[in-house]
């Protein structure tokens, strides 16, 4: 079954629009707890805060080794060709490299 450019563009289209949402409701969040952290650390405290919450970001993103791109190429087709036991290798070498 063959889908259509037009019946991709709209199942693209319903699906950003069901996402957005989440993205709007995390700026909210994330700009009213800094609003919060601010008011509530003062001006030293928030900018140790700040900085380790940055840095625990960075690493988290070197981290991932870019596994998670991996990881949306290697699992459909993995699945497409019904090779269960590559998923579950691909999943527990990502889980243990990234562990190290």
């Amino acid at each position: 079954m063959n889908q259509t450019a037009d019946d991709v563009r709209g199942l693209v289209r319903r699906r950003s629009v069901g996402a957005l949402p989440g993205y709007v409701g995390n700026f909210v969040t994330t700009s009213v707890m800094a609003l919060l952290f601010a008011r509530w650390m003062g001006v030293e405290d928030l900018g140790a805060y700040a900085f380790a919450f940055h840095l625990i970001r960075i690493v988290v993103l070197i981290a991932g080794l870019g596994l998670n791109m991996a990881a949306v190429r290697l699992i459909p087709r993995y699945l497409k060709h019904d090779r269960q036991g590559d998923i579950a290798g691909f999943v527990l070498g990502s889980a243990l490299v990234t562990a190290v």
